[in-house]
C-alpha cells in the first residue's frame, strides 16, 4: 500500500501508542505520512501497513492473527514464543536492552519485504 498514510497500529499497550505518536507521528515513510491509531478487537485492519499487539493481549493473539491474515501487514509483538505463533518481529529485552527478532520466512510468506537494515540489526534467535 503506498498510497495514503503508512499507518501503524498499537492494540493493548497506550504508553506505545503514545511513544510512537510522539516519536514517528509527525514522519513520513517515503512520500506517505505516519499515522498511529489505537485498536482493538473491534477495529477494521484494512490498509493498514504495522500492527503492534502486546502481550497483554496473548489471549485474543489467534483471532489478530486471522484477521490480518492475507493483508501484508507487519505484524509484530513482544512476548515469547510470538515467532512461532504467526508475528514477523517479536521485541524482546536482552541484558537490560530491548531487541527484536524476526521470522524471515513468515515474512516471505505474507509478502512482506524487510529493509536491510532491519534484517542487519535482529538478533540471532
Amino acid at each position: 500500500m503506498k498510497n495514503g498514510s503508512f499507518k501503524i497500529c498499537v492494540v493493548g499497550n497506550h504508553a506505545v501508542y503514545e511513544h510512537l505518536q510522539l516519536k514517528y507521528g509527525h514522519q513520513t515513510v517515503g512520500k506517505q505520512p505516519i499515522e498511529i491509531i489505537e485498536a482493538n478487537m473491534q477495529s477494521k485492519f484494512d490498509n493498514v501497513h504495522l500492527v503492534f499487539i502486546d502481550k497483554s493481549k496473548k489471549p485474543e493473539w489467534n483471532t489478530y492473527v486471522k484477521t490480518l491474515k492475507n493483508k501484508s501487514t507487519l505484524l509484530v509483538s513482544n512476548w515469547d514464543g510470538a515467532l512461532n505463533n504467526g508475528a514477523h518481529i517479536n521485541f524482546k529485552l536482552i541484558n537490560g536492552s530491548v531487541r527484536y527478532e524476526m521470522n524471515e520466512l513468515a515474512m516471505n510468506d505474507d509478502q512482506i519485504q524487510a529493509g536491510l537494515k532491519i534484517i542487519q540489526w535482529k538478533v540471532n534467535q
